[in-house]
């Protein structure tokens, strides 16, 4: 980031940058507001400065937000009605195969002792092929009305309906699993900031529930 503002600085007229971005924040006394909760972001460094502020996170809700699908809403209607739980798994753009997602849907579905109703969100997996027999499987249940496969759904108002949330432990998927305060498993590959946003939260005095 710091070549291209100092070409940018360069155009104005004004003297290039002595630091990055962060030291020139610091060198500056330049207010800068992180809208990140403190128990996520892993606590407040020590040496940061008292211009640098860590706020709560931030929820953008406005009416372009949609409802759930109606398939969807008829899935979550039914398992409330047999009185089973609901499991989402919701792994994002993470580098997981659709075939295993649904091969693990499948075995909560099958295995779990409270024979749970699962939703799988597939994300940009959703056309992913699958091998016959995962296929068929997979098929089967969903006729059964046990099984439920979408590419997405508006988080703010599909985790709350949920009595189990497995995620893939980003900073967006993890803040909206606690306000819905579902337990919740991270899980999945742990790149980026699954790595920093998870294991703060975990057995931490926010919640218990992660």
């Amino acid at each position: 980031l710091i070549a291209p503002l100092g070409k940018i600085r360069r155009w104005r007229g004004l003297p290039a940058l002595s630091g990055t971005c962060w030291e020139e924040f610091v060198r500056r006394g330049t207010p800068l507001v992180i809208p990140i909760s403190e128990t996520m972001f892993g606590g407040r460094p020590a040496d940061w400065p008292g211009h640098f502020v860590l706020t709560e996170c931030i929820f953008l809700r406005t009416g372009a937000v949609g409802e759930l699908d109606p398939e969807m809403d008829r899935f979550i209607t039914a398992a409330r009605t047999q009185q089973v739980p609901l499991v989402l798994m919701a792994f994002s753009s993470m580098p997981i195969p659709r075939s295993v997602i649904l091969q693990l849907a499948m075995r909560i579905v099958e295995e779990c002792e409270a024979r749970p109703r699962v939703v799988a969100l597939m994300g940009p997996h959703s056309n992913e092929p699958c091998p016959p027999s995962i296929t068929v499987q997979a098929d089967a249940l969903k006729a059964q009305g046990r099984l439920l496969e979408a590419t997405g759904a508006p988080f703010g108002k599909l985790l709350p309906l949920m009595d189990c949330i497995i995620i893939h432990g980003g900073l967006g998927t993890t803040a909206e699993a606690l306000r819905a305060a579902v337990p919740c498993m991270a899980t999945g590959v742990m790149l980026m900031d699954q790595r920093c946003t998870s294991h703060p939260v975990f057995g931490s005095n926010a919640t218990t529930n992660l």
